[in-house]
């Protein structure tokens, strides 16, 4: 069986929140508000680009399985060149996601918001009770 990445609940909980509510944002490299929003939320929460970019990986992942999106149709991140780019581009993935999935639904995206984070939650305790052996 593999192993199941988890993410720091709380960290995504406010990256996801921080996207609707500070969104939209430009184009990548056009808008530094996304750059600033997510430097803050690193520092809130102590994590760096590398944890950061797999949080986002988990939520991207988490969003297409949530709403039934068409993963052969999505593009895949091109990632690698840095991990602030990474982070950055995997940002406004999530973004578009939370938007898409909300339209799939239909619901309103603060639906979609929640129903990630719990999803995310339950994750994380799974992880901590298989990590604990129970």
């Amino acid at each position: 069986m593999a192993a199941q990445v988890t993410t720091d609940s709380k960290f995504a909980a406010t990256v996801v929140r921080g996207l609707v509510d500070h969104g939209p944002f430009g184009p990548s490299g056009t808008d530094l508000s996304l750059e600033l929003a997510l430097s803050v939320w690193l520092r809130w929460h102590t994590k760096n680009l590398l944890e950061a970019r797999s949080a986002l990986i988990v939520m991207r992942t988490e969003l297409l399985r949530m709403g039934h999106l068409a993963t052969h149709a999505e593009p895949i991140p091109l990632l690698g060149s840095s991990a602030r780019n990474d982070v950055v581009t995997l940002a406004h993935q999530v973004n578009r996601l939370l938007h898409q999935s909300a339209a799939a639904a239909p619901c309103d995206v603060d639906v979609i918001v929640r129903r990630l984070i719990d999803q995310l939650e339950r994750r994380s305790e799974y992880s901590e009770e298989t990590a604990a052996g129970n």
